[in-house]
């Protein structure tokens, strides 16, 4: 029974040496930051959305944080992608700048050709109701401004994106 335990020990250890040599050879964080400084192009649909859906929640998020400061409550550990905007009284121009962030970089997507029309669709009338919204900066946040191209999104299959 000890040698039966030793031959697994011995085992694990050496899997886990494996493992540890196989994981830690390539300079991730330049691979990463290519990555993330180019969009992806040529996806499918499905994975074009799972990446657009990304750009959402990530600025949602942060949009979410803007409001939790500027309302003086404390930034929840797990911001959330959906926000409450309904009562919040603070102005536009605290989530302005995640707006304008999120519509950078849906704008930098390339869509599949199939649904660039669509797509091309969503981002101008975001980026309409971005610039009406910048107009207004002072009217509240509850006023829900990009509700138009939140609702297009919503019917394209960006369900993350919900302004």
């Amino acid at each position: 029974m000890r040698d039966r335990l030793k031959g697994i020990s011995a085992g694990m250890a050496v899997l886990l040496v494996a493992l540890a040599a196989g994981c830690g050879g390539g300079d991730s964080t330049s691979t990463q930051a290519a990555a993330e400084s180019k969009p992806p192009r040529n996806l499918t649909k499905y994975h074009f959305i799972f990446h657009a859906s990304i750009v959402c929640k990530k600025g949602l998020e942060a949009a979410d944080v803007a409001m939790h400061k500027a309302g003086g409550e404390p930034v929840p550990p797990q911001p959330s992608s959906a926000p409450d905007w309904e009562g919040v009284k603070l102005p536009l121009k605290v989530v302005l700048p995640a707006f304008r962030r999120i519509g950078v970089q849906l704008e930098a997507l390339e869509p599949p050709k199939a649904d660039a029309y669509d797509y091309d669709n969503f981002v101008s009338r975001l980026q309409e109701e971005l610039k009406q919204a910048e107009k207004h900066p002072d009217a509240p946040i509850s006023s829900r401004p990009l509700s138009g191209a939140g609702k297009a999104a919503y019917v394209w299959g960006l369900h993350a994106c919900l302004f």
